[in-house]
């Protein structure tokens, strides 16, 4: 009745998680650029770009510290997919539950050894990437 919607919803929880990742590790460039094109930083010539990409290395370091330990988004992401897998009732015909939770928690959790057999058992589209 709900078609999919719950393990629609925790795989897109997932992605977001991804995305938000994905998103934290591009912050120092984000702020080196933010800061060299500052109006002040015409005054600033000692101030190089290697001297900003350093200083933002140093002052972000701790701060990314303290963004991944107050969330754990290793722990949310595997939590969430693992309730995606077990909501959906085809998760062989959902791409989303496949992109975002299974091939991962397969990556995640799977012996070499495992991976190959499974290729060997399912369609290529279900086991590319693991």
């Amino acid at each position: 009745m709900a078609d999919h919607f719950w393990c629609d919803l925790f795989a897109a929880l997932a992605e977001a998680i991804e995305k938000f990742n994905d998103t934290l590790e591009s912050v120092p460039d984000c702020v080196v650029d933010i800061i060299l094109g500052s109006e002040k930083q015409a005054r600033r010539s000692l101030i190089t770009h290697e001297v900003v990409k350093l200083a933002v290395k140093k002052a972000w370091s701790p701060v990314e510290a303290a963004i991944k330990a107050s969330f754990q988004s290793e722990d949310v992401l595997r939590a969430l997919r693992i309730l995606a897998v077990l909501a959906c009732p085809a998760p062989e015909k959902h791409i989303a539950v496949r992109r975002h939770c299974l091939k991962p928690l397969g990556s995640e959790m799977l012996t070499e050894a495992t991976k190959d057999r499974l290729e060997v058992i399912f369609p290529e589209e279900f086991t590319a990437g693991m």
